[in-house]
């Protein structure tokens, strides 16, 4: 069941595409919002770790909005870009989509 206000912080979806140069190597290309809405963001872990000789912090939210069939592979949320690591489809009703995103800095 749905209920109002529910989705509080606003977020974008974004399309980031990885492109080959002529040498074989990969480079992201510049994202592309596909979606402004709002959602539901939960801190699932927060982990300090040991990133090529640096430390980092590494963060798991999980944002849940209404269901969207459009193509995203990262989260933008307050300034900060988060890499999409899953996505589920609530009870497989295509109401609400639950979105499970990392940022390591």
């Amino acid at each position: 069941m749905l209920t109002a206000r529910k989705y509080k912080e606003r977020i974008t979806l974004v399309l980031v595409s990885t492109t080959q140069d002529d040498f074989g190597k990969s480079a992201s290309a510049p994202g592309m919002d596909v979606l402004s809405t709002f959602a539901n963001v939960v801190q699932s872990s927060s982990n300090r770790v040991r990133v090529e000789n640096t430390d980092a912090q590494q963060e798991a939210f999980r944002f849940t909005i209404r269901y969207t069939d459009k193509a995203f592979n990262v989260v933008r949320w307050r300034g900060k870009e988060y890499v999409v690591q899953s996505t589920t489809d609530v009870n497989q009703e295509g109401r609400e989509l639950v979105i499970y995103a990392q940022k390591a800095e």
